[in-house]
């Protein structure tokens, strides 16, 4: 997983610059970085014992996914301003997938539901649509240039 982190830390760096922010702030750039950062440190504690460890795992995956999937919102808006596209339909049909499945969690958290299926299986499926949403840049033609 360290190899993914620097690929998506690479990964942000270069769309951010092929797309470049008309804005003064960019949320694209530092959440991506910010998850890829993040699952740096779920990764160092994997295996780990104890309480601490733990804690710091859950942290570093919880900011992995919260802050590439704010990344990915953001791009795929940012992308969107300059025409829609097969490739930013699809992008913006997986993120509302995502939404979905992270919606259909709460109740787990929210109501105590010690359910590790069916948590699992919305984790798993979550983090393959995830995965799917980098692949739409495959098809993505030519990155629109200001």
């Amino acid at each position: 997983m360290l190899p993914q982190a620097i690929l998506l830390v690479v990964f942000w760096r270069n769309l951010n610059a092929r797309l470049l922010a008309t804005d003064g702030h960019n949320v694209m750039l530092s959440a991506g970085i910010t998850g890829a950062l993040f699952l740096v440190l779920y990764t160092i504690f994997l295996g780990s014992d104890g309480d601490l460890y733990r804690m710091l795992r859950r942290y570093g995956v919880f900011v992995f996914f919260l802050g590439t999937l704010i990344a990915q919102i953001a791009a795929t808006r940012r992308l969107a301003k300059h025409g829609l596209t097969a490739s930013v339909r699809a992008q913006w049909f997986l993120l509302i997938l995502m939404g979905c499945l992270a919606l259909a969690e709460v109740p787990l958290g929210s109501f105590g539901v010690q359910d590790n299926r069916a948590e699992n299986l919305i984790e798993w499926n979550f983090s393959l649509l995830m995965q799917l949403w980098f692949v739409t840049w495959l098809f993505v033609r030519r990155a629109p240039s200001r």
